[in-house]
């Protein structure tokens, strides 16, 4: 937490960012996030391994990356840190 806001660390730019730019960021450097931003999850028979969404849920948002044919938190395929689990729309992608 910098200033109250949560925050993760870029090892490669040596720089704090916001977790919603941290996740932009990661995206970016994979192509970008797939499925971008919605409520709706994208058509099932057209998502592909890996791809990312931005799942607007509780009036927060949660990166999700489809891995093993379902989507699950971006966090639990990467393992940045166990906090990113509990922010934002996170907790509850699976309610």
């Amino acid at each position: 937490m910098l200033n109250g806001k949560a925050m993760a660390w870029v090892a490669e730019t040596k720089q704090w960012l916001s977790i919603e730019d941290f996740w932009q960021n990661w995206a970016d450097g994979r192509g970008g996030i797939t499925w971008g931003s919605s409520k709706d999850y994208p058509p099932y028979e057209q998502v592909k391994e890996q791809d990312t969404f931005l799942v607007e849920i509780n009036g927060g948002t949660c990166l999700m990356e489809f891995w093993h044919n379902r989507w699950r938190r971006a966090n639990d395929v990467r393992r940045w840190d166990d906090g990113f689990n509990d922010y934002s729309a996170c907790p509850h992608v699976f309610d």
